[in-house]
């Protein structure tokens, strides 16, 4: 009977926690038609960092376009905080060869000091 009470309970907050993080994904996809080039890498690692427990890969893959339009736009700090999330995604990921060239490659454009914070 516990087990039942238990399952009624929690199954509705589950529930209502992944539809929040899908509205917020949806609403963070909105926001890419709306704002200018360098303020899409911010959206797209936003959208990353929404998606890297729900769907891993896919924030790996939102990260990377993030990574490839701020090198494009030539934006230091976004391109450090873009190898930075791939790093920590790849880590979070047990990928630890992945994690820890992208961590160096942030680490290395923070040391230059085009890359502000962690």
């Amino acid at each position: 009977m516990r087990k039942l009470l238990l399952f009624v309970l929690f199954v509705p907050l589950l529930l209502s926690s992944f539809s929040a993080v899908a509205g917020d994904t949806l609403s963070l996809y909105n926001q890419l038609s709306k704002v200018n080039s360098a303020e899409q890498v911010s959206v797209m690692l936003e959208i990353s960092n929404a998606q890297r427990i729900s769907n891993p890969a896919r924030a790996i893959y939102w990260a990377n376009r993030a990574l490839a339009q701020s090198q494009r736009l030539n934006i230091g700090e976004l391109t450090g905080e873009s190898y930075y999330t791939i790093g920590y995604l790849h880590y979070s990921a047990n990928n630890f060869e992945p994690a820890l060239a992208n961590l160096k490659k942030a680490e290395r454009i923070s040391r230059l000091g085009l890359f502000k914070e962690f």
